[in-house]
C-alpha cells in the first residue's frame, strides 16, 4: 500500500491475482457440441439426437469432464482519499471521502485439451460466461455527526460480442477448413457498449432516546434510469451479470441501533 507523505489521507494498492487450475470440471453446451461434431469428432455427435420426449427437436447430453487447464490473470485497484473540511476550509463541518476501485482482467483462457479447438482469451467479451477488461466503481461521500450524502458511479468497460469472432461484411476469407470456421465464425459488427450507472444514498442520523441511535436512509439506485448492456441473441439480449437490469429504483427505511 502507498500512503505518501506530501498527501495526507490519500492511499493507493495494486494487487495481481493469477489463478491456474488444472483438470477444471468444465461443460460443452449445445453450439459446441454441434461444432465439434461439424469438425468431425464423432464423440461430440454422438453427444444430442431426437428428443425421446418429443418437446423439441434435439436433445443435448452435456456432461460435465476436465478441462486440460484454465486461467484467470489480473490487477485490482484501490484508491482512497479522505480529508476533514475544516483542515482546508477552516470550521467547515465534515469530511469528504473519494474512493475509487477497479478490477483490469488480462487473461481468461480456457484450454479444454480437445484436440485442433484452439484456446481463446475471452478478456473483454460481454456475451456468454465471460469477463471484460475493466469493472470500476467510484464513490464521493460528504459525511458529518447528522447526516451523509454518497454519490457512486459503477460500471463495466466496452467490448466484443465474442472474442472469436472475425469481423468483415464483403471481404471475408474463404476456403477455411470446417474447424476454423465453427470456432472462428465471421460477423459484420463485433463491438458491445460498456454501461455505467449512477446511485444516490442520503442518510440523517437521529436520536432515539434512551441511549437508542437510529439511521433514516432514501436510495436511489440506476439514478439516470440507464438500460442494461444489450446482446445479438435470443432470450433475454442482455448480460445479466453485469448489468442493470431494474431500472431506476428507490428505497427508504430506517436502521435502528440499541445499547
Amino acid at each position: 500500500m502507498l500512503q505518501p507523505r506530501f498527501l495526507p489521507g490519500f492511499s493507493f494498492s495494486a494487487d495481481g491475482f493469477l489463478i491456474e487450475l488444472k483438470d477444471a470440471i468444465g461443460q460443452y453446451f449445445a453450439q459446441d457440441i454441434i461444432n465439434r461434431c461439424f469438425e468431425g469428432r464423432q464423440e461430440f455427435c454422438s453427444a444430442y439426437g431426437p428428443d425421446p420426449a418429443g418437446d423439441r427437436e434435439l436433445f443435448f447430453r452435456a456432461s460435465p469432464f476436465n478441462f486440460a487447464r484454465q486461467t484467470v490473470r489480473g490487477i485490482d485497484l484501490d484508491a482512497t482519499y479522505r480529508v476533514a473540511l475544516d483542515e482546508v476550509f477552516g470550521n467547515a463541518p465534515g469530511n469528504v471521502t473519494l474512493k475509487a476501485l477497479g478490477t483490469r482482467y488480462i487473461d481468461n483462457i480456457t484450454d479444454a485439451g480437445v484436440p485442433n479447438v484452439i484456446p481463446v482469451d475471452i478478456v473483454g467479451q460481454l456475451g456468454g460466461s465471460s469477463l471484460p477488461k475493466w469493472i470500476y466503481r467510484f464513490n464521493a461521500t460528504y459525511d458529518t455527526d447528522s447526516f451523509a450524502i454518497t454519490g457512486t458511479a459503477r460500471g463495466v468497460a466496452g467490448g466484443t460480442y465474442a472474442n472469436n469472432y472475425v469481423v468483415c461484411s464483403n471481404d471475408c476469407p474463404v476456403g477455411r477448413p470446417p474447424s476454423i470456421v465453427s470456432q472462428f465464425p465471421t460477423i459484420d459488427s463485433n463491438r458491445i457498449d460498456g454501461a455505467t450507472y449512477f446511485d444516490l444514498n442520503l442518510t440523517s442520523r437521529i436520536d432515539m432516546g434512551g441511549g437508542a441511535k437510529g439511521e433514516l436512509f432514501f436510495n436511489v439506485t440506476n439514478v439516470f434510469n440507464g438500460e442494461p448492456i444489450l446482446l445479438p441473441e435470443t432470450g433475454l439480449a442482455a448480460n445479466s451479470t453485469y448489468s442493470d437490469l431494474l431500472g431506476r429504483s428507490f428505497r427508504i427505511g430506517i436502521r435502528m441501533q440499541t445499547r
